[in-house]
């Protein structure tokens, strides 16, 4: 069901290419694809991009600024957009002509309708 959910936001906005919510070694809780066999499954880009940004929040604290809530990235192909939640992270794969304004207010009714997701993570481990 909320793999469905996830699919209908990317169908309401045509820019988005994926949204994956993950713990923070990567194991896909949901995600939503825009096609089934899409470059970023295909390629296990989201995968990546988590650890990438674990590890970059674990370099970041050593300059005693505590650990970033949020990371845009711009790339020819992508915008990606990530953001920490407890031990879990949202990624948000958009075209390049994405809409930055909308991406945030997605992460963010997300965020609200997905709070709990953490502490549930603590609870199964």
């Amino acid at each position: 069901m909320a793999e469905q959910f996830l699919k209908l936001i990317i169908e309401k906005n045509p820019f988005l290419e994926a949204i994956l919510i993950t713990d923070k070694e990567g194991i896909e809780i949901y995600t939503a694809y825009k096609t089934d066999s899409h470059p970023i499954k295909e390629n296990q880009n989201g995968l990546i991009f988590t650890t990438a940004f674990d590890q970059t929040n674990d370099h970041i604290t050593k300059l005693n600024q505590g650990k970033a809530k949020s990371l845009t990235l711009f790339y020819d192909n992508y915008i990606v957009y990530q953001e920490m939640w407890g031990k879990v992270i949202l990624t948000i794969f958009s075209a390049p002509d994405g809409n930055l304004g909308k991406i945030y207010e997605i992460a963010k009714d997300l965020n609200g309708k997905c709070k709990d997701l953490s502490s549930m993570i603590d609870q199964v481990r």
